[in-house]
């Protein structure tokens, strides 16, 4: 699976099941992820990473029962990162 994809399937599935707090501090920061994989720039690429990472560290408590679609989203990320 591509980062692409696994980004897009975050922003499109999995945030739909998260806590509407949760879901929409990761919005950003993944969208982000996602314009930074189509622009190349391994900088903001790596920023954007950070940051995604950053806002996911929190809403691991208020989403125990999501904690597999947080899992995949870490995945996600780290398949960007490795883009």
């Amino acid at each position: 699976m591509s980062a692409m994809i696994a980004i897009d399937d975050a922003l499109s599935r999995v945030l739909a099941g998260l806590d509407t707090t949760t879901a929409a501090s990761l919005k950003g920061p993944l969208t982000a992820v996602k314009s930074a994989l189509g622009s190349r720039n391994t900088a903001v690429l790596q920023g954007a990473i950070a940051v995604a990472r950053q806002a996911l560290a929190g809403p691991v408590a208020a989403n125990d029962a999501r904690a597999p679609d947080l899992v995949a989203i870490a995945l996600a990320l780290d398949a960007a990162a490795a883009n």
